[in-house]
């Protein structure tokens, strides 16, 4: 069995931003007559003042996730999504601030929605356990809730509270938790920053591969993607491997150790079975930097 390890756990806030944050709390029972909660189930909303907290939005669930985001529930969906409760700051003038906070079955699943939205070249903060912030929104994952605070303005002082409702809401939704123990098994070497993916089905394209985690890397000139699976059994990583090579019409031996499949939709993959695990390579022209990485990332998960 693969032993995990422990992992270890908007710097400028101009004048205006922090009168505001003044006003945003998550109340105790002695700042009730200031600062109120809005809750729906777990979820927890700071109201803010100068700012109407309005909650006129339904709880969406898997049967009518559609109907807020159409085409993309599927793909929500497919990351155990439970439900979405979805508050709105609104200020005189007309500018609506929204909180969309998604509750996922479990922290792997939020992250693996978020990982497949962002991309490694926005502006990383410390929101929750990980987030960015780009002009008028902010992303960010705490726990299983993949939240989402959105403005209808660009204008620059709206722009700034943005950050500080987006710290608020994931104050609110308590301690942030860890970022998926299985990406501490990716090396840093080459590593490229927030590029992790969890694939929570269909990897590659393939029915027979789910709850894949990923990461992009490069090497010199080489640019390439590893991969691990972590399943509950040595059998189950056995059927992937039978599975994938009656998709390409090898013959081979299903043991333990080295395999090299040739995929005729993804190239030729590099894969290693270990006791419950997989891990690989693809996209390397260098089968020799391929070999590198994938002994190095098994020194890391059975040191």
């Amino acid at each position: 069995m693969i032993k995990f390890k422990t992992s270890p756990g908007y710097t400028r806030i101009l004048i205006l931003a922090a009168f505001f944050a003044s006003a945003i709390l998550c109340a105790g029972p002695a700042d009730q007559a200031e600062v109120k909660k809005e809750t729906a189930g777990e979820i927890v909303f700071p109201e803010i003042k100068g700012w109407k907290l309005v909650r006129d939005y339904p709880v969406y669930y898997p049967d009518n996730l559609w109907d807020y985001i159409n085409g993309a529930a599927d793909a929500y969906l497919s990351y155990l999504f439970i439900d979405l409760h979805i508050a709105e700051y609104v200020h005189e003038d007309g500018t609506i601030i929204k909180a969309e906070v998604y509750n996922h079955n479990a922290p792997e699943y939020a992250f693996g929605i978020y990982s497949m939205e962002r991309s490694p070249e926005y502006h990383f903060q410390e929101f929750g356990i990980q987030g960015y912030a780009e002009p008028s929104l902010v992303h960010f994952i705490t726990r299983n809730y993949y939240v989402k605070v959105t403005t209808n303005s660009s204008g620059e002082e709206i722009g700034e509270f943005v950050p500080l409702v987006a710290r608020k809401v994931a104050e609110c939704l308590g301690d942030p938790g860890p970022l998926p123990e299985s990406l501490e098994f990716f090396p840093e070497t080459g590593k490229v920053a927030h590029s992790e993916k969890f694939i929570a089905d269909n990897f590659l394209g393939h029915d027979f591969m789910h709850r894949v985690f990923t990461t992009d890397y490069k090497a010199g000139d080489e640019e390439f993607i590893l991969f691990l699976m972590h399943k509950d059994s040595p059998e189950e990583c056995m059927k992937i491997l039978e599975s994938y090579y009656k998709f390409t019409g090898q013959n081979a031996r299903i043991e333990e150790g080295t395999h090299t499949i040739n995929d005729r939709y993804n190239g030729t993959i590099y894969m290693i079975w270990e006791k419950t695990n997989i891990w690989g390579v693809m996209n390397v022209k260098n089968p020799g930097t391929g070999k590198k990485f994938l002994d190095l990332m098994e020194t890391i998960i059975y040191p």
